[in-house]
Order: C-alpha cells, then structure tokens, then sequence
C-alpha cells in the first residue's frame, strides 16, 4: 500500500515538477543557471523519484531536506490568491510535503530511521551553501525576481500566444 502511495506521489510530483521547468524556462524564458537560482524544487523532484525507482531511502532521505526546503519557501513565496496561476505552485509545493511525510513514514516502517537521520544531515549540509547561494544571487538580480514573483501564468500565455 505504502509503494503504491510513493508510485502516486513520485508521478504527480514528477508532473509538477515539469510544468515548473516548462514555465521558468519556456514561459519566462530563463536560462537553466538562473532558473536554478531562482528555484530548485524540479531538481529536487527529480531526486526523488530517483531514490523511489532505485529503492534508496538514502537518496530519498538526502533529497527530503531539500524537498521540505523549497515546499515551505515555495508555499510562503507564491501569493495566496484563488486563481488556478496561483493554486497549481502551491498545490505542486503541497504534493513536495506529501513526498516528506511518506519518505518519514517508509523509513520508519521499514526501520531504517538511523539511515534516513544521516542521510538527512547530509542533504541538510549539502543545502546550506546551495541556499545560501541562491539567497545571494537572487538579492543581486531582484528583476528576475519581481519577473516571476507577481505574474500570473495567464499572463504569461497571453504572451506566449501572442508571439
């Protein structure tokens, strides 16, 4: 039952994860370096899948700190608003939750909870400078920031559509 809940949650996460690289990098027209700079839950996603198909809690777990990083900056960067531009990041982000609890519940059930702590401080570690970074570059490029910040994704296919 568990395996099949991670098969669910690694294919909407997946899913999400492709509309957010196609609207930085395709909508927005960022270059890759700055869409990273920018926002690395795709990457992140990615990760875990990667750990769910190969069966690694040690990857999953890594991939957990960062998962739950970029959800809650994801969930307080993105305004409240009930428009579908602005519900499918947070329910993208929300989904990125989802994937924390059920890497914490396989690893529990599985008893690999020391594998999954380690793991995690890894990931923690290894997130630190790559956050950090990001922070520095986005308080260097504020206009790619306010370019994404208040758009809506309507807006941005109104302009796709009209080239």
């Amino acid at each position: 039952m568990l395996k099949k809940l991670g098969f669910v949650l690694v294919l909407l996460n997946v899913v999400f994860a492709l509309a957010s690289a196609y609207f930085f990098l395709r909508m927005e027209e960022l270059t890759v370096f700055q869409w990273l700079c920018l926002d690395l839950s795709a990457p992140c996603v990615l990760l875990f899948a990667l750990g769910y198909f190969l069966g690694s809690i040690r990857i999953m777990s890594f991939s957990s700190v960062w998962l739950l990083a970029y959800a809650v900056n994801g969930l307080l960067f993105f305004e409240w608003k009930f428009t579908y531009a602005h519900l499918l990041p947070k329910a993208g982000h929300f989904l990125m939750l989802a994937a924390v609890i059920y890497i914490l519940a396989r690893a529990f059930m599985e008893i690999k909870w020391i594998r999954f702590l380690i793991w995690s401080a890894v990931g923690l570690i290894a997130l630190a400078p790559v956050f950090g970074f990001q922070k520095y570059y986005q308080s260097k490029h504020p206009e790619l920031v306010k370019q994404i910040e208040f758009k809506d994704v309507y807006d941005s296919v109104k302009s796709q559509v009209k080239r």
